[in-house]
């Protein structure tokens, strides 16, 4: 429930920026400044996803209402937040390889950061360590895949972009953005909608089947 909860109110955390940086890389063949519009555009996104995320559990008073149930659910809450700090990281990194081609870097840093991920999960569940471990565990995925992308994307010069390197990366998003968020919307908020009129134990049967 809490990560669909996450995913819905970060609905607009990408926008089809990566799908454009993407295309972009695989053209250009100088792509330092290509990478400083994606930092820059992807940078300023996240940030207010970060802003909102933060935000609507005090000025939605969510812990009075109880719609997160206890202070582990909000704090576990909070480190899924997190989450696309690092996340913005990687998708920049991964972007550039997909553009390039270089498919052995994200296939590398998606297993590296599977894997780990996986064995925190099963030491949470064996140790059963609680929700907020399980939450960091889900974290765990995206610093890990952050930081061995960024350890494969050492090679790439980075340059700050001109306004119209900024324009040519929104107009080319401007036509996905909307199925980027309804593609957002779709993947998290049945779980939100169950979580809600139902509970949690209904969006984990939901989500086994």
């Amino acid at each position: 429930f809490l990560l669909g909860l996450v995913g819905v109110i970060a609905v607009v955390s990408d926008l089809g920026l990566s799908l454009t940086h993407a295309k972009r890389a695989s053209e250009e063949e100088d792509i330092a400044e290509g990478i400083g519009a994606a930092i820059v555009l992807k940078g300023g996104l996240t940030l207010a996803v970060m802003l909102v995320l933060n935000l609507c559990p005090v000025v939605g008073r969510w812990s009075e209402r109880g719609m997160l149930g206890t202070r582990e659910h909000l704090v576990a809450y909070y480190v899924l937040a997190s989450m696309f700090l690092f996340r913005a990281a990687g998708t920049v990194a991964t972007s550039t390889f997909r553009g390039r081609l270089e498919v052995a870097k994200i296939s590398g840093a998606q297993l590296v950061s599977s894997l780990a991920a996986a064995l925190a999960k099963i030491g949470v569940a064996l140790g059963g360590l609680g929700l907020v471990a399980l939450s960091a565990s889900y974290l765990l995925e995206d610093v890990v895949l952050a930081a061995v992308a960024l350890l494969f994307f050492r090679g790439y010069s980075v340059k700050w972009p001109r306004r119209v390197h900024l324009r040519r990366y929104v107009t080319f998003a401007l036509p996905v953005m909307l199925t980027f968020v309804m593609g957002n919307l779709t993947a998290n908020g049945d779980r939100v909608l169950l979580g809600t009129f139902w509970g949690d134990a209904e969006v984990g049967y939901y989500l086994a089947v």
